[in-house]
């Protein structure tokens, strides 16, 4: 019988790949990796006015970052409250602070992997590692970026996003379902076409009308971190009923660098149930708070899982 084990990733699977943790985003650095492509956010004005909400917010927010930020725009979105620009003194909507925030979330995540252009190898060990007969091993991550897809399409050519006929190239091989979108997915919600692209687009600013020519635009399919995720999910739903079948058949489960925020409602409840009954579980995170609070809301404590980075993982399978 053929073992089927389902590999979970998290940022911290793409950190040593360029990949930006919940904490950069809205520092320094991630500030002025913006600014780089500040052509693909109708010049830098919209950027800045972004920052200087989310500056005067953290001031009087405790342990500020993305993620509580944009639970606020999401509630000022409810309630009809506008923002205002401490800048200028303008106001501004809540509707279009979450488009430029979902762009920007989409661009400094394109960006800083972009920094990265050759990931450690490491990466590449690990895609030649899934081998085996059958549907043995599968991929679910929440990340955007296309890191570790692009060193399977290296090792076998081809990955499947579970999104239909979509090409060779996306439609078979090793199951890889990216319940938050992706950064070379777009979506026409008129005539329910999907592009995917070998590049990154979804850290264009700018819409694209659809090559259907049926009227619509395209776009991009990004879920961010926010709690309600109905709005965003929408066509992915399919993705997630599909996840589910597959966790539930597993025979072993591994978790890579996802921290399972308190915030991120769907994906705890997408997991628990199958990781309190999988035989084999295994956390592999080198923070040993972060560790353990996974192993908590999972049911899983009396495992006692040990610290460790991904690429400690990859050289015990590999060695």
């Amino acid at each position: 019988m053929v073992e089927r084990v389902v590999y979970v990733l998290g940022a911290g699977a793409s950190f040593d790949a360029g990949g930006p943790l919940i904490k950069d985003f809205f520092s320094d650095e991630s500030e002025r990796s913006a600014r780089v492509h500040s052509e693909y956010f109708d010049g830098d004005e919209k950027y800045s006015a972004l920052k200087a909400v989310y500056d005067d917010w953290a001031k009087i927010t405790q342990n500020p970052n993305v993620e509580g930020f944009f639970k606020k725009v999401e509630f000022y979105d409810t309630i009809n409250k506008d923002f205002e620009d401490p800048r200028k003194g303008e106001l501004i909507k809540p509707g279009t602070l979450k488009r430029w925030l979902e762009w920007y979330i989409a661009a400094y995540v394109r960006n800083s992997v972009a920094r990265q252009r050759n990931p450690p190898q490491y990466y590449q060990q690990f895609a030649g590692s899934l081998k085996g007969w059958g549907m043995r091993y599968s991929v679910i991550t929440f990340n955007y970026d296309l890191v570790l897809e692009r060193a399977i399409i290296g090792e076998r050519r081809s990955v499947d996003y579970k999104l239909g006929q979509i090409g060779k190239t996306y439609s078979s091989g090793i199951p890889f379902l990216k319940l938050h979108g992706s950064l070379n997915w777009v979506y026409c919600p008129d005539c329910g076409r999907w592009e995917i692209y070998e590049e990154p687009v979804g850290h264009k600013y700018n819409r694209m009308a659809c090559t259907r020519k049926c009227g619509g635009y395209k776009e991009r399919l990004i879920v961010p971190p926010n709690p309600s995720k109905g709005e965003y999910l929408g066509v992915l739903n399919e993705l997630w009923r599909k996840a589910d079948r597959l966790l539930s058949q597993a025979d072993e489960i591994v978790i890579i660098g996802y921290s399972l925020p308190e915030i991120d409602i769907s994906a705890r409840e997408l997991l628990v149930d199958s990781v309190r009954e999988v035989e084999r579980f295994e956390i592999v995170n080198s923070n040993p708070g972060a560790l353990q609070s996974v192993a908590r809301r999972l049911g899983r404590t009396s495992d006692t899982p040990v610290p460790r980075t991904f690429k400690d993982y990859v050289t015990a399978i590999c060695s």
